[in-house]
């Protein structure tokens, strides 16, 4: 089995998130640093969801603040939100993995 069927395979049985329902993005406790890098491993690529984004995980602003000053949805925020979120919780569990703090 290739690697690349063995991760589809892998990915569709093996929830990447799974026990990872907390939260791990909060308003204001973002690095820009750490916000780049998060988003760089997502497909969000609307320059005012991510101004809004930053705003509220870098700058703290409210979610309807950052929504409202960037002229973006909250439907449309909330699911980059949760992305970023997954890619948060995937970093946490490849750190424990490694048994870094």
């Amino acid at each position: 089995m290739s690697y690349a069927n063995w991760f589809a395979t892998f990915k569709n049985n093996y929830d990447l998130t799974d026990n990872y329902s907390m939260k791990y993005l909060f308003k204001g406790m973002q690095s820009p640093e750490r916000f780049k890098l998060l988003l760089s491993l997502t497909r969000i690529s609307s320059e005012s969801v991510i101004d809004a984004l930053y705003d509220h995980l870098v700058k703290g602003a409210d979610k309807k603040v950052a929504c409202a000053l960037n002229q973006v949805k909250e439907p449309n925020f909330t699911p980059a939100l949760k992305a970023l979120e997954e890619k948060a919780a995937i970093v946490e569990r490849i750190k424990e993995i490694d048994g870094v703090s």
